[in-house]
């Protein structure tokens, strides 16, 4: 990464936070998209402790982005792995910021298929950016916010091809 001069990294996580082999990254930002009942055998057997494990991807004065809708159980895994460590917590949900709320209401239409289908990934997005803005010297305008979001597809997710005289979902 140092030698492709990358600006920015998004490491996805592969299982769980506390063991998972990417925390030797020092994130600007740590992101919480989902807390589900998945890797119970590993993460926890309820969406609390998956949610306190995920949650050691946060670092200690960093900033860590939790996505919208979580359920309180998850919510409550979340809050007490970040008061163990340190980390400033924004929920997506109440925290865009004026002019990202009101991009979020705009890209959220028929225009902009993905965003619609993904709207608590696209609200979470525009929160890590929202908090990027705030913390560092990296701006985004809306030109260039709409621009992205208008090219974002995720190839074989309600991915619209027509093949002969059909059309493929």
């Amino acid at each position: 990464f140092i030698d492709s001069k990358i600006d920015f990294l998004v490491c996805e996580v592969g299982l769980g936070g506390c063991f998972d082999s990417t925390n030797v990254v020092a994130p600007l930002i740590s992101v919480l998209t989902s807390v589900s009942l998945e890797h119970t055998e590993f993460l926890g057997a309820d969406l609390y402790s998956i949610a306190k494990d995920k949650s050691f991807i946060s670092r200690r004065n960093k900033s860590f982005v939790v996505a919208s809708e979580l359920q309180e159980e998850a919510l409550k895994g979340v809050r007490d792995t970040v008061s163990q460590i340190g980390a400033c917590l924004f929920l997506a949900t109440n925290f865009l910021g004026h002019e990202l709320e009101d991009l979020f209401s705009e890209l959220d239409t028929e225009k902009y298929s993905f965003c619609s289908y993904y709207k608590k990934n696209l609200r979470t997005s525009l929160a890590v950016l929202f908090v990027l803005q705030q913390e560092s010297s990296f701006k985004l305008s809306k030109k260039d916010l709409v621009y992205g979001v208008g090219k974002t597809f995720w190839p074989g997710r309600f991915d619209v091809r027509v093949i002969g005289d059909r059309t493929v979902i």
